[in-house]
């Protein structure tokens, strides 16, 4: 899962702007939440359907806010494809946390060792050789570098903090990556993106820091392992 979301969010990002790829992404608490209804017998109130129905559409209205294409559409499917594996990968690091007390140091490691043995070959049959350049190799080193210090801390907050309260902090993503591409690589939004962009995230954040969710998260140690 963890292998599946970054690869679809980075062929992402060649096929469309880092706006809406981030955008769609942040819709993760929609799939979170969604699953602890399905799995953990909660029953989500309407105000909170209502919510995701409007988080979905605001971003709908981002996309429809940047020039059609072939090319755009697929980064979309991409983004959203990155979107279910991302939060798969969140729920599934927030079991193993929680039901045998996995240091998130060693998790980490586990999951970036394997993923190693699982893109290896991928990226030799894909381009032919494993060959780089060496400022590519120090960007690669440097998006490592960061990434997993990112992941060990979401993991190491999985056992402290339920996701109801984690979630929320996802949702600065968005603005400080829309406001880094408009900086260093020249994407200005539309006005109309920027108008989805805050009906999203004002949506999430009604979804994230419900009441229900707040439920799901006190009754979670009390159900069956869901995995």
């Amino acid at each position: 899962m963890f292998v599946a979301g970054m690869v679809t969010g980075f062929s992402a990002i060649d096929d469309t702007n880092l706006l809406e790829v981030t955008l769609i992404g942040s819709l993760q608490p929609i799939l979170i939440v969604g699953f602890a209804v399905a799995f953990l017998g909660e029953h989500a109130k309407w105000s909170l359907v209502a919510r995701g129905v409007v988080a979905v559409g605001g971003t709908v209205l981002v996309a429809l806010s940047s020039p059609s294409g072939s090319g755009r559409i697929a980064g979309n499917v991409l983004a959203a494809a990155s979107m279910v594996f991302s939060a798969g990968w969140f729920l599934y690091g927030r079991v193993l946390r929680d039901r045998f007390n996995v240091d998130p140091v060693t998790l980490m490691l586990c999951v970036l060792a394997s993923s190693a043995v699982l893109m290896t070959p991928v990226a030799h049959f894909g381009t032919g050789s494993l060959g780089i350049s060496g400022g590519g190799f120090c960007f690669a080193a440097a998006t490592a570098a960061a990434g997993t210090t990112a992941h060990v801390l979401v993991v190491w907050a999985h056992r402290y903090l339920p996701a109801s309260v984690s979630a929320p902090l996802l949702l600065a993503e968005p603005p400080i990556v829309g406001l880094a591409a408009w900086a260093c690589f020249d994407q200005r939004p539309a006005a109309l993106a920027v108008v989805g962009s805050a009906v999203v995230l004002a949506a999430l954040w009604g979804v994230v820091r419900s009441s229900a969710v707040e439920r799901v998260e006190r009754v979670e140690t009390e159900t069956s392992d869901p995995v």
